[in-house]
């Protein structure tokens, strides 16, 4: 990272928010998780990543950064309304949109520049990964569509979703995905 303050923060949250979710993506998971307690969270959370929004004002901030933190906000509300109505998806399935948040937070920064903000660079390249196999399941042979083969493409959809790039983006995610 650089010695800038406003970077260092933004670093700081990133990495709590993403630690956070990685934790209750996990909790989700486990017998019998506390769907409440994890709405809470999950309010607690969006409030959280507003304020890391707020570095959308910083000068260095690629084009696509706001566009990426509204969808990652959306996320987050959908993954709230899931949990309350307990359908769609089981709770471990929302744990893995919890796992795609992270992901997609992880890889925010404010620096255009590679070798500056190396957190992010390691986020990256972990979706690109995770892209790599969401890719390679699409190009599968369709089966019968059973729920759980619906409930895995919902999934592929919130993937597609968080993970895209502007076009005429410069910056390093962007430019990599185009």
């Amino acid at each position: 990272m650089t010695s800038d303050p406003t970077i260092t923060l933004f670093g700081e949250k990133r990495l709590k928010n993403v630690n956070s979710l990685l934790v209750w993506s996990d909790k989700l998971s486990q017998f019998d998780p506390d769907h409440q307690e994890a709405v809470r969270f999950l309010h607690g959370l969006e409030a959280d990543f507003d304020q890391l929004r707020q570095a959308t004002a910083y000068e260095q901030t690629s084009p696509c950064f706001p566009l990426k933190c509204q969808i990652i906000t959306h996320t987050i509300q959908d993954a709230i309304d899931i949990l309350r109505r307990q359908t769609l998806f089981s709770s471990d399935e929302v744990g893995q949109v919890l796992k795609m948040i992270a992901h997609h937070i992880g890889r925010l920064s404010l620096s255009k520049q590679q070798g500056v903000d190396l957190y992010a660079e390691h986020m990256d390249r972990m979706t690109r990964k995770i892209d790599a196999s969401w890719k390679s399941r699409k190009l599968r042979a369709p089966q019968p569509q059973a729920e759980n083969e619906r409930r895995q493409e919902k999934l592929q959809e919130i993937w597609d979703r968080l993970h895209f790039a502007l076009p005429d983006c410069a910056c390093l995610q962007c430019s990599r995905e185009s």
